[in-house]
């Protein structure tokens, strides 16, 4: 087994396809590994490379883990360009030789143990030519540099043209391990020739402690604390979704919030994504614009999102049930408990809710109306205590599940640690 100095040493862990700050479930999934990392290491060397270091590094969330930059630009022009080039070398000469005289960035790759890649969705085909190089942007280095690249619970494809097919299965191949998330998505990588295990989201493991909960019950304003309220969830993707198919999202969103305050339930906007950009995660602007839509504001209120996923996810906790879009959004309800309506923009969400028996829970983005939603609410509203309790019977298996994720990627942790 390839060993690789930290100077200190230690494992080293490298991680790639999320940030530290914006999207929270990129967060839930980063913390979740730290957290199992600590099992074998209670202060594990991470590195983690980042499309906003910045941010990254400023983070108080962020402790002693490294942030390697990755601008996108540069990633995607040249760092993803030279990993080719290091890849057909590494074919002549093997990847010891590309370790010996690598820099930049495939340095830093080949400094790693191990690559933990959590992209979440990957190999998708139809979100375009650019989120594809991305994707193997994530791990073409790792298989330069010889350094063993474990690709997380993820939803993958479909594969459907030729290329792509072959593309996808060229990089797939070549991890020492694939984890789909859900059964779809295993499916369709069989489709490809990849055996690769079905598992819930990751961050299904993240572990909050009391003190979570406490900040939590502190951001729910006081009207609402003891009383029952509903966590409506945004997003900016899904809106985007919605509008492609002509459907008047945020329209739907407020009537169904209407309904609810009519009935004295509040409602609490809650972004779970929080970048301020214009980009596809700043939920942030469309909890703003939802608040407007909405009649009665005195009884929905936008909730200051805390910037760690840990006390974000216990805020769901306190709610009755959740109106959901945001993929990790929904696994947060999940998570504690509480059952969440969905509305969907890809399959991911079917398999996530498939866990859980919770199919009939999810709205298509196409299929959404204010009509429709208001209905769905109210079927929700008055099934709240048996859904939650069939979300909560359920939970148990899905831990067990998710922890499937970890399997060959601590087992190759724990040998590599053996050898030093």
């Amino acid at each position: 087994m390839t060993q690789r100095s930290t100077g200190t040493g230690r494992l080293r862990v490298g991680i790639v396809g999320v940030t530290l700050t914006g999207n929270m479930g990129g967060q839930a999934m980063l913390e979740t590994v730290r957290q199992q990392m600590q099992r074998l290491d209670p202060a594990p060397e991470l590195r983690l490379f980042s499309i906003y270091p910045e941010a990254d590094r400023a983070s108080p969330l962020r402790g002693e883990m490294e942030i390697a930059p990755i601008p996108p630009l540069k990633f995607l022009a040249v760092d993803f360009s030279l990993a080719i080039l290091a890849n057909l070398v590494a074919l002549v000469t093997g990847p010891r030789f590309v370790r010996k005289f690598a820099f930049g960035h495939l340095r830093r790759i080949a400094e790693c143990d191990a690559i933990v890649d959590l992209s979440g969705i990957a190999f998708v085909e139809g979100r375009g030519l650019p989120l594809l190089a991305y994707n193997l942007a994530c791990c073409i280095p790792s298989f330069a540099a010889g350094v063993p690249h474990f690709k997380l619970a993820q939803s993958l494809g479909p594969f459907r043209s030729g290329y792509w097919k072959a593309i996808s299965h060229w990089a797939l191949r070549r991890c020492a391990a694939v984890v789909a998330r859900g059964a779809q998505s295993a499916r369709q990588l069989a489709g490809i020739g990849i055996k690769a295990p079905d598992a819930p989201d990751c961050s299904f493991l993240l572990a909050l402690s009391e003190a979570d909960f406490a900040a939590a019950r502190q951001l729910v304003p006081a009207a609402m604390r003891g009383a029952p309220f509903v966590i409506v969830s945004p997003s900016r993707v899904t809106r985007r979704a919605c509008e492609a198919a002509g459907v008047d999202y945020l329209g739907a969103l407020a009537a169904a919030a209407d309904q609810l305050n009519q009935a004295g339930i509040f409602v609490a906007i809650l972004p779970h994504s929080l970048n301020t950009d214009a980009g596809k995660n700043n939920d942030i602007a469309e909890a703003k614009a939802l608040h407007e839509r909405i009649a009665n504001r005195e009884r929905t209120i936008v909730i200051d999102p805390p910037a760690d996923a840990k006390i974000l996810r216990a805020i769901f906790s306190e709610a009755s049930f959740a109106i959901t879009s945001r993929y990790h959004a929904t696994v947060a309800a999940l998570a504690c408990g509480v059952p969440p309506l969905t509305i969907s923009w890809s399959f991911k969400y079917s398999e996530l809710l498939g866990y859980f028996g919770g199919e009939d829970l999810i709205i298509p983005a196409g299929e959404l109306s204010a009509e429709r939603l208001c209905a769905e609410v109210a079927k929700l509203r008055d099934n709240a205590a048996p859904r939650r309790e069939q979300v909560s019977a359920q939970r148990p298996a899905v831990l067990r599940q998710a922890a499937l994720s970890f399997d060959a990627v601590m087992g190759h942790l724990a040998g590599a640690a053996r050898c030093r």
